[in-house]
């Protein structure tokens, strides 16, 4: 019943939620080993999306996080290749730098770099800039469970070239929660939400998210299925404002 209602849980939160392309989570995949410092995760991915093209996409990513005392240090990067009308593009990349400083039990801040390339939303490319404070707003764990929730706010200067509209530069309030629940040590349940306005004009806002199911087929190999969405209340001259994109892939993490 509770691995059912893990499940069920997933799919309503994808599609009640808003969420998007390049929603990063910092939380591992899978129980950190206190007598290890560095995980490397690598995987490919087979997506689909709907909204402003109808697309199939085939990708690889990869992960590095690195602990040392009080410091977290993570890079991500993620790229794929989408047909549209038996035509092939290299189209989609993001790579992602963060670093974590523990700075009291439950608070901890963030500083992040991230450069983006998506011709799904006319985005030649987009530089994020960020400073955050992230807190642990929950842990419990029972025999049945463990479940973690984090929460957290701060800023980042967005400076975006796009194909529609004229070279922009913003600043934004970067809020997000993020929760995650394990089951069994083989399922895990990931949710994240970010909501993004524009400094001074609140009404250009976006709303992120992400739902994730993953399955540990043994100690190295995972199966994931994750439902993205992007609502971007004010997109550029000619993005519709949602997006919706489904990703089954397999992870290698050692």
């Amino acid at each position: 019943m509770i691995k059912k209602a893990m499940i069920t849980g997933v799919f309503y939160w994808a599609f009640l939620s808003t969420a998007t392309l390049g929603v990063v989570s910092i939380e591992l995949d899978f129980p950190r080993d206190e007598d290890r410092s560095t995980y490397f995760e690598s995987g490919i991915d087979f997506t689909q999306k709907t909204g402003n093209v109808n697309s199939t996409a085939l990708g690889i990513d990869f992960r590095l996080d690195s602990f040392s005392g009080k410091n977290h240090y993570v890079i991500m990067a993620d790229k794929r290749s989408r047909s549209v009308s038996q035509v092939e593009y290299d189209d989609y990349l993001m790579v992602h730098l963060r670093f974590i400083r523990q700075l009291t039990e439950h608070m901890f801040s963030e500083l992040f770099i991230q450069n983006e390339q998506n011709p799904y939303v006319s985005l030649n490319q987009r530089q994020l800039y960020g400073l955050s404070f992230r807190h642990e707003l929950l842990r419990r764990r029972n025999e049945f469970y463990d479940t973690t929730i984090f929460g957290a706010t701060g800023m980042m200067l967005e400076l975006e070239a796009l194909s529609s509209e004229p070279d922009d530069r913003r600043y934004r309030f970067n809020n997000y929660l993020n929760a995650r629940i394990v089951s069994d040590q083989r399922y895990e349940m990931q949710l994240i939400t970010y909501f993004q306005p524009m400094v001074g004009l609140f009404s250009d806002y976006r709303l992120l998210a992400e739902a994730k199911l993953s399955y540990h087929l043994n100690a190295y190999l995972r199966w994931n299925l994750s439902i993205e969405y992007r609502y971007d209340h004010m997109p550029p001259v000619g993005v519709q404002q949602g997006d919706r994109l489904i990703k089954q892939s397999i992870s290698w993490e050692y």
